[in-house]
């Protein structure tokens, strides 16, 4: 097989063959950021199920469980850009900031369970939001650059391994949250992450052996994000991405409290639900990911939304009971499957020179559009009702299927049949 070149001029990886090193290899690679992307969204999710024992026993309003996590996605949107940027310009240490990104993670972790206040959650949910917003940014663009004809498929498995995470993570903190004071359960999670973070520095060390060693620099990185502005497909994709995260994360962040309070579940009950939301879409991330690769993007993100549209606006009349669950379950097909299409999307059209600025540029808008939402939901759901916040999520999720579907798109498979799989 021979001597990677890049390996070779890495001067750490000296004269090591290509096919000993098994970190350097697809696989490796792709199960890997999976994997990683699993214990980001296991922590996230179990924040998610804890949600409704935080707001009794620190006895807060929705509006301010809306607060929170607008903290979360404002500070989210706002380093994604930054966040590009520095990605592309330091492309060779991506695994330094990866293996960063995990342990911010656990410490965030660590000091809310150690001063749960309203206060602290407030400020820390700054931090919190800034390492797996980092954390995607390498992890997509390095998958689109080593699975370039076949993105959606490699950004579907990508959200398996975050998919993994949301089923295990709402299941064990729901049981645990059953005898374990809610603080506890976060600082039982932090402390490994921490020991994960040398792991993942190991795990990812070849990533920056993928590019030349020639620097990118900064001037021509800020002239090459600034063109982005004028890519109608690309802004319109952001918009969609922008009305996508709005509805998810009022959905997602008020979904468990509509359980706990309205349904009358436990905290297991809760955390069963949230993980059925998440479970089928393990199955169905990769499934529609290789249909998009087959057919077009549009072909599978719009009729995706409309049927997440219908089925949020089912709850309305649905009372609890089975019919809930199996809702609920079928939801888990596309709520979470659809982002990682929107980031296939927006890296068929853009070049790999800028892939995790460009994505900086997206997840921003989404962020900054999530921002607005829970607190908008958590107003709803205190003057009127969970009914309306059901309304206003359903109606964002068919704006975003009706946006889509006037999204200029080009056919992947066009592409790929005149040579422009790399993306350039």
């Amino acid at each position: 097989m021979g001597t990677s070149r890049n390996e070779s001029e890495d001067g750490k990886i000296k004269n090591t063959p290509a096919s000993q090193d098994i970190r350097g290899t697809r696989a490796f690679i792709l199960g890997g950021l999976s994997g990683g992307h699993g214990i980001f969204h296991w922590y996230l999710q179990s924040f998610t199920v804890a949600l409704p024992s935080i707001k009794a026993d620190l006895a807060l309003t929705n509006l301010q469980l809306g607060n929170m996590i607008a903290i979360r996605e404002f500070v989210s949107g706002i380093v994604n850009i930054p966040g590009g940027l520095l990605t592309d310009l330091f492309n060779k240490s991506w695994a330094l900031i990866m293996a960063g990104c995990m342990a911010l993670l656990g410490i965030s972790y660590i000091i809310i369970g150690a001063f749960p206040s309203y206060t602290v959650l407030m400020i820390m949910m700054a931090v919190i939001a800034i390492p797996p917003s980092i954390w995607h940014l390498p992890a997509m663009a390095s998958l689109s650059k080593r699975f370039s004809r076949k993105r959606g498929l490699a950004l579907g498995f990508h959200n398996v391994g975050g998919s993994l995470g949301d089923v295990v993570g709402p299941l064990l903190t729901g049981f645990l949250l059953g005898f374990v004071f809610w603080g506890n359960v976060f600082i039982i999670y932090g402390i490994p992450a921490i020991f994960i973070a040398v792991l993942v520095w190991w795990a990812f060390k070849p990533l920056g052996d993928q590019f030349d060693n020639a620097a990118v620099s900064f001037k021509s990185q800020i002239k090459l994000t600034l063109q982005l502005g004028r890519n109608i497909s690309l802004l319109m994709l952001t918009f969609v991405a922008g009305l996508r995260g709005a509805g998810h994360i009022g959905f997602v962040t008020f979904i468990t409290i509509y359980l706990a309070e309205e349904a009358g579940m436990d905290s297991l009950g809760v955390g069963f639900h949230v993980m059925l939301i998440t479970f089928l879409g393990m199955f169905s991330a990769p499934i529609l990911g290789l249909l998009s690769d087959m057919f077009t993007r549009k072909t599978v993100l719009v009729p995706s939304f409309l049927i997440e549209s219908l089925l949020i606006a089912l709850l309305i009349i649905q009372s609890p009971g089975i019919q809930l669950s199996f809702i609920i379950g079928l939801l888990g097909l596309f709520i979470f499957a659809t982002q990682p299409l929107i980031m296939a999307s927006a890296l068929d059209i853009i070049g790999q020179q800028t892939a995790a600025t460009s994505l900086g540029f997206l997840f921003t808008v989404r962020y900054l559009f999530a921002a607005f939402s829970p607190i908008i939901a958590g107003y709803l759901y205190d003057s009127t009702g969970v009914d309306a916040v059901f309304m206003y999520i359903a109606a964002l999720f068919f704006l975003a299927g009706v946006v889509m579907a006037l999204v200029p798109l080009r056919g992947v498979t066009t592409q790929v049949r005149h040579g422009n799989h790399h993306g350039h």
